[in-house]
């Protein structure tokens, strides 16, 4: 490791690439959907499978960081979250489906590589202040 880098900054800074890198992957992904094709399907599951898988334990790990002492319920609430929004976005993504059919996979692939491009903020998430220790009770001295 070069001198003047600490662990840190590097993990800091590779989570954020991963996450624009699995944006770019993900939002990919939905291009291919809209050629309904067998081979442009299973190309389009792997490819959705890959960026997902990519973006969401990285996403999590700059949260833990940033989130302090509150790293549980960040993490919790944003599992939740995401939780509701696969539910509600694949709902929507049907009705829409049935109503503009396969072009709708480019307003998915818009929404997508837009999350990435503000993604890039990502790259520079500065860490957590640590918690301020507990102050040591003094020592009772004997008279």
């Amino acid at each position: 490791m070069p001198s003047g880098t600490s662990t840190n900054s590097t993990t800091r800074s590779d989570d954020g690439v991963l996450v624009v890198g699995g944006g770019v992957v993900l939002g990919s992904n939905f291009l291919l959907l809209t050629y309904p094709t067998t081979g442009m399907i299973y190309g389009a599951a792997a490819l959705f499978a890959l960026g997902n898988g990519i973006i969401w334990p990285s996403f999590l790990a700059i949260l833990s960081r940033v989130a302090g002492d509150h790293q549980g319920t960040v993490q919790g609430f944003a599992s939740s979250a995401g939780s509701a929004a696969s539910i509600v976005g694949l709902i929507a993504g049907g009705l829409l489906y049935d109503t503009i059919g396969p072009s709708v996979f480019l307003l998915s692939a818009g929404t997508i590589f837009l999350v990435t491009v503000l993604s890039l903020k990502l790259l520079s998430v500065p860490e957590a202040d640590p918690p301020e220790p507990e102050p040591e009770p003094a020592a009772a001295t004997e008279v």
